[in-house]
């Protein structure tokens, strides 16, 4: 998991996951209020629900955003807090 590689079947990578790259328009709602719907995650099915971090705040999401942006997208561009905010004022509850 250090490495961004998931568990197997539990948790999908966040590394090399053509989903990451496909929602970051919607990551901070998937990161608030996590998702619940089976997802396809680099030709693999997960359907165990992903709990959000309600508590977590804009800057803290930029944050985590931008550490795996760092990490493991390094040519996708960063992300600011108001886009941060922006998203979560577009988002429905499910993250999706």
């Amino acid at each position: 998991m250090e490495h961004g590689g998931g568990l197997m079947s539990l948790y999908p990578p966040i590394a090399n996951s053509d989903h990451f790259v496909s929602t970051t328009d919607r990551f901070a709602c998937i990161v608030r209020y996590g998702m619940h719907d089976t997802v396809v995650i680099n030709d693999r099915q997960y359907d165990v629900p992903m709990q959000g971090i309600s508590r977590l705040k804009a800057p803290e999401i930029a944050n985590v955003y931008n550490y795996i942006r760092s990490r493991w997208y390094p040519n996708l561009p960063p992300m600011s807090e108001a886009e941060v905010r922006k998203q979560l004022a577009n988002c429905t509850k499910s993250g999706n």
